[in-house]
């Protein structure tokens, strides 16, 4: 066990195994212990008469490292010391990136309601009045130079914010913390497809779907029919799609008909995640790691 150390200002310092100092100091009333216990936070002491001076604070390696995921994230707080790896915490975080969809989506639904009351009361009002009552807005550009989507950037900052609250609950010296996150890179191409080289891995796999009707053969009133459907992760790629006519879409729907083929696998997960460690590469002082690397050090123990 370990207790990590602020000073009066709220400062860090390096976390202490010295028990029997802390404990004369808190008879003393010169120290507070914040967490701990029931509280599920780590151990805080307090000092309450005390300032650190970091030109003297002895060079420690402290690290925060994270395993990026899209539905779970993986973090370790650990200590290098002399060759020597020390681990005060590690643990896995569930994330919301994979609703950000749905959830933008239905905002989105109330945003529209709000706006169309919105215009309705506006019009009353200036039927009632005899007179035009608008509210001029300048257009906004919607797009602006960041085209990333809202489950690209809600991930990013998730994988940010996770350091902050992590060196928030363990207090580190900042400038002798190194911020390390595994480097994973996923081939989404040769995971469905299969491995190719050279000029292969150039050319595109997707096949286009004929627009008749899968069951009847008709050409009239298609819909498209997602194989692995939108709400099992579905995507609109051309190898998860068929065209079905009204009638035979509602049979499928309705379980009277069974379409006897298969839609690709699809890696929505994999993808954004490679989209979010690309982001994060852009930021200065966070230090990749090869995933090799690490399961190599896990292997040996070091």
């Amino acid at each position: 066990m370990m207790l990590f150390t602020v000073d009066k200002y709220g400062r860090p310092g390096h976390p202490t195994r010295r028990f029997d100092m802390i404990r004369k100091l808190k008879k003393q009333g010169r120290v507070k212990i914040v967490g701990g216990g029931t509280s599920g936070k780590p151990p805080v002491v307090v000092f309450l008469d005390r300032e650190f001076d970091y030109s003297k604070t002895i060079g420690r390696q402290l690290v925060i490292a994270l395993d990026p995921g899209y539905r779970y994230i993986g973090f370790a707080i650990c200590e290098s010391e002399s060759g020597k790896l020390t681990v005060y915490c590690k643990g896995v975080l569930e994330t919301r990136i994979p609703e950000i969809k749905g959830l933008m989506t239905e905002r989105r639904m109330h945003r529209r309601s709000r706006r169309y009351y919105a215009r309705y009361k506006k019009r009353r009002l200036s039927d009632q009045q005899g007179r035009v009552l608008t509210k001029f807005k300048a257009p906004r550009n919607v797009r602006g130079k960041d085209r990333s989507t809202a489950t690209l950037k809600h991930g990013v900052k998730t994988h940010i914010n996770l350091y902050s609250k992590l060196l928030k609950f363990f207090p580190f010296p900042e400038h002798q913390v190194i911020f390390v996150m595994e480097d994973n890179v996923f081939d989404v191409r040769a995971m469905t497809w299969g491995k190719t080289y050279e000029i292969g891995y150039q050319k595109s796999p997707r096949a286009k779907t004929e627009k008749r009707c899968l069951i009847c053969g008709t050409k009239e009133n298609l819909h498209r029919h997602h194989i692995i459907q939108r709400k099992d992760d579905g995507t609109d790629v051309n190898e998860n799609l068929v065209y079905l006519c009204k009638d035979c879409h509602e049979d499928v729907h309705a379980g009277r008909v069974y379409i006897p083929i298969k839609g690709i696998k699809q890696w929505r997960a994999l993808v954004t995640m490679n989209a979010i460690i690309g982001k994060l590469r852009g930021i200065p002082w966070l230090k990749f790691i090869p995933a090799s690397d690490v399961a190599l050090k896990e292997k040996t123990g070091a």
